[in-house]
Order: structure tokens, then C-alpha cells, then sequence
């Protein structure tokens, strides 16, 4: 499933279809989502330290906070091959880690943690 990202001046609107119907939910600030193909869920994550996982009909399944280690920021969700989830969250490191900016780190919903680095994200 494709889901839309709009960002606007306060708020950004995620959007997909599901059973033929548009469905459209907004959020503060400047956020990010993925489907996730393994758990058919939506994934979306803002710099807000909150991770919110919705069904395809846009209905709140969970929500919970997020930290990160101290100089890393939030920077994008990213589909993944590798992990449980299929969703993992890009993490700004400054300064680098291990030579590298960003880093994906996996989204542990039955801990509901966010993971240390794992793989460079290119």
C-alpha cells in the first residue's frame, strides 16, 4: 500500500487507500509514515518522540514514546527487508558514528523501543 505524505506549515497529512476508500489523518509538526507489509499496519513517526501505529481503515491501534540517544535525531521511517516490523526509523548521528551520518534502527513494538544503530541507511 502507498500511503502520501504532506507536509504543511504546522501539520503534515498522511494518507492511503483501503478498500477503495481515501483514507486521510493529520498530524503536528513534521512527521513520517510507512506501511508495514508484515504487521498491515501504518507506521508514523515524528521528531515528537512518539511512534503511532494505525489499521488500514486509520483506526489508533498504539501509540508510544520513543528516545533517542543523546546528539541523535529523528529523520525519516524507511521500509526494510530485514526487519520484523519491515518498517525501520533513519537516525541522524551527530557527530558520525562510524564514519556515517545516518543509521537505520529497528522499531521494537513488543518492547516498544527504538533500537540502537544497525545498518547505514543509503
Amino acid at each position: 500500500m502507498k500511503v502520501e505524505v504532506r507536509v504543511g506549515k504546522n501539520t503534515t497529512t498522511v494518507a492511503w487507500v483501503s478498500s477503495g476508500e481515501r483514507v486521510s489523518k493529520k498530524f503536528p509538526g513534521r512527521v513520517s509514515a510507512e506501511y508495514s507489509e508484515a504487521r498491515s499496519v501504518v507506521v508514523i513517526a515524528g521528531g515528537d518522540g512518539v511512534i503511532h501505529l494505525l489499521d488500514v481503515d486509520g483506526g489508533v491501534l498504539d501509540s508510544f514514546s520513543y528516545n533517542l540517544p543523546e546528539n541523535c535525531k529523528f529523520y525519516i521511517l524507511a521500509k526494510s527487508i530485514v526487519s520484523d516490523l519491515g518498517v525501520v526509523m533513519v537516525v541522524a548521528h551527530d557527530p558520525e558514528f562510524k564514519g556515517e551520518r545516518f543509521w537505520q534502527h529497528e522499531i521494537d513494538l513488543e518492547g516498544r523501543t527504538v533500537g540502537g544503530p544497525e545498518n547505514r541507511w543509503r
